[in-house]
């Protein structure tokens, strides 16, 4: 059953782009990164625009289904590239230009959606009054919030901010206080988030407390999403650059790699099930199964199939794409190797057996051995069967692959490489598997009795980055588990994610009820990004790159004792719990942050010999690509004026000290340019 009710939040996020906000723009770029990364990872929908000139600028729209890219590295770097503060301060006309252009009037706003504007500025506009911005909070019928850096001191500024914000919704720091801006701008967010979900309980609690569950569509794959860019399994050259170092870095740790990876504890269950177990009309939910309803799945699973391979029957699709396939497991021949050797000695050994042989104990006799025993007298005692000769695997293996927003970058490359290797290893053991995609969604994409065909593959090849603003785990992982429910063969699922869902206490039922059908589900979470899946899943391997996931696998089957994530990680911070929980507390992760990012703004002196000599080393790395052709004169004079003043300025404020200044100069082009050093 579908629920018809989806909240969707919409954050449109307005940046101050004029020239007075120059002196905090590093603070401003800091504070902008850690909120963009923070929405991305709660996947909600967001844009970006800059506010300076009428009609100000969008950066990035909402990732709407309309065939644009989703938020990305690229995106990002075009975002951070485009904040120039140089401009004038509109910031009344911008904020009616810049709604409009995201939310047009014709367009009624749905009644599952909350508009939250968040607007960081320092004041200095002739239009920063209530008569101006007054009017478009209800105009457009959104939660407006603003962070201000005071530093013109005007008597009246709060109430403007009070008659402007939503309730609660404003914050003032001062212009000593600029380091504070990226943990005042997520407490701000906080505040907006509560306000909303406080107005969604009062306005609509009825609809919320639906009596239907809310449910992901399973669909089989469209043509209209074939759009014929070979993107889901275009690793080469992402995750492998840079994997060599990052490898060197681990082993110089302690344990020789083992901070790699880390695996679940052989005693820990499954997390938040005791709760979700309260809500009898969930357990029936998840427990019951729809059979016509995966009938229907599979039916339409085939009709897609069959139309595909006629139509591919024409083209060269079929070479092409087996092509691409071949040489992407030839560039990959090194790690899969090493997923062989792990599915064969412990995550998939032989579990069935076709021959008999003599054995101690038994139900049946051994004719040789008996008349064996015979001879000897019975001092020869194994004249019982057994089967244990003619080892092979009867396995049912299915992959759910986690194709939603938060995925996107460096965790879902991570992902589809992992998901390369270890399908290119069953192919060689000969086991037979299924593959699911989910995210707002779940497609199934191939069926265990289905073969691997170009088809298949055209088909996993062409499924894109996502914009799905819902991570619909549960309804993935159960699918999957209806997919590998054949004969007696055991049952495995690994699910490829991050570990950041939306289907909340449906999750652990779901996982409850696969341990209860004898299904093991394991979580593979790869990539240096910080992952959540230790907090819903029972039995994971928690990875920084696709290469170390067999070590994980082997600790994970072989209960193997490694060190504690949260003591050892590589890539961590100290803030853990669940979203709501640093939400609830964001000082844990983000007085870290703040005190981190500070830290960077500041000159490190280095003493020399004499300890009354001061040795500083600078050096100056400047891009000298093309795209720099419009900045790299002034660029240039900006590091001669720095390597002209700054001894004098350090001698006249410290005249007795010391200074030794040495200097030098490093540019970089494009990889493959003929002279990328400089």
């Amino acid at each position: 059953m579908l629920c018809v009710c989806v909240w969707q939040f919409e954050f449109l996020i307005c940046v101050d782009n004029s020239g007075s906000m120059a002196m905090k723009s590093t603070a401003v770029i800091e504070s902008l990164v850690v909120l963009l990364e923070v929405l991305r990872k709660l996947e909600f929908s967001f844009a970006v625009s800059l506010w300076g000139r009428d009609p100000g600028k969008l950066l990035h729209d909402f990732d709407r289904s309309d065939g644009s890219e989703p938020f990305n590295l690229k995106k990002g770097q075009y975002i951070l590239q485009n904040l120039t503060f140089d401009e004038p301060s509109k910031i009344a006309s911008c904020l009616n230009s810049m709604f409009e252009k995201v939310w047009p009037m014709e367009i009624p706003k749905p009644a599952n959606t909350k508009r939250l504007v968040l607007t960081v500025f320092d004041g200095y506009s002739e239009e920063f009054n209530t008569q101006n911005l007054g009017p478009i909070r209800g105009k457009f019928n959104c939660n407006m919030g603003m962070l201000l850096i005071d530093d013109n001191r005007k008597p009246d500024i709060g109430d403007v901010l009070k008659a402007v914000c939503s309730e609660d919704c404003h914050r003032i720091l001062d212009n000593d206080q600029v380091k504070m801006l990226p943990k005042q701008i997520v407490l701000l967010l906080t505040t907006m988030f509560e306000l909303s979900k406080k107005e969604l309980l009062r306005d609509a609690g009825t609809l919320l407390h639906s009596e239907e569950i809310q449910r992901a569509k399973v669909l089989a794959p469209m043509n209209k999403d074939l759009k014929g860019n070979e993107t889901l399994l275009d690793v080469r050259g992402f995750v492998l650059l840079g994997k060599d170092a990052l490898q060197e870095d681990s082993d110089r740790g302690m344990g020789g790699g083992r901070l790699m990876f880390f695996v679940s504890k052989p005693d820990v269950t499954i997390p938040e099930l005791a709760e979700a177990r309260k809500d009898q009309k969930l357990v029936d939910a998840v427990n019951k199964v729809d059979l016509e309803r995966v009938k229907e799945w599979l039916q339409q699973h085939a009709d897609f199939y069959k139309q595909l391979e006629e139509d591919m029957l024409h083209t060269s699709l079929c070479n092409s794409t087996q092509d691409y396939w071949d040489k992407t497991v030839k560039e990959l021949s090194a790690p899969i190797e090493e997923y062989v050797a792990v599915l064969e000695e412990v995550v998939l050994p032989f579990n069935k057996y076709t021959r008999k042989r003599c054995a101690l104990k038994g139900s049946s006799l051994h004719l040789p051995g008996l008349v064996k025993a015979v001879i000897s007298n019975f001092t020869y005692k194994k004249f019982f069967a057994q089967k244990t000769a003619g080892g092979k695997r009867n396995y049912s293996v299915c992959f759910a692959l986690d194709v939603s927003a938060s995925m996107n970058g460096h965790l879902g490359h991570c992902a589809q490489e992992t998901l390369i290797c270890m399908i290119a290893a069953l192919q060689e053991m000969r086991v037979e598997f299924s593959i699911v995609l989910f995210g707002q969604c779940v497609r199934i994409i191939k069926t265990n009795d289905q073969v691997w065909s170009p088809a298949v593959l055209w088909t996993l090849m062409n499924y894109r980055a996502s914009k799905d603003t819902m991570t619909m785990d549960a309804d993935g992982i159960d699918v999957a588990l209806q997919l590998v429910q054949r004969g007696d063969a055991e049952r495995k699922v690994f699910v490829l994610t991050d570990g950041y869902g939306t289907c909340g206490q449906r999750l652990p039922l779901v996982l409850d009820a696969a341990e209860r059908q004898g299904t093991d589900v394991v979580a593979l979470g790869v990539g240096a990004d910080r992952k959540h899946v230790k907090h819903v899943y029972s039995r994971y391997v928690s990875a920084l790159l696709p290469a170390v996931v067999p070590q994980g696998l082997r600790a994970l089957y072989l209960e193997e004792s490694i060190p504690d994530e949260d003591e050892h990680m590589i890539v961590r911070s100290s803030a853990e719990g669940t979203v709501t929980e640093v939400l609830a507390n964001p000082s844990a992760l983000f007085d870290e942050l703040q005190a981190d990012l500070s830290r960077e703004r500041e000159a490190t002196l280095v003493r020399g010999d004499r300890p009354d000599v001061i040795s500083v080393d600078i050096a100056f790395c400047l891009d000298c690509t093309g795209s720099m052709s419009a900045w790299i004169t002034a660029a240039k004079g900006q590091i001669l004026t720095i390597t002209e003043d700054i001894a004098p300025t350090i001698q006249k404020k410290h005249p007795d000290l010391k200074l030794e200044m040495k200097f030098c100069l490093i540019g970089f082009r494009d990889y493959g340019d003929p002279d990328q050093l400089v």
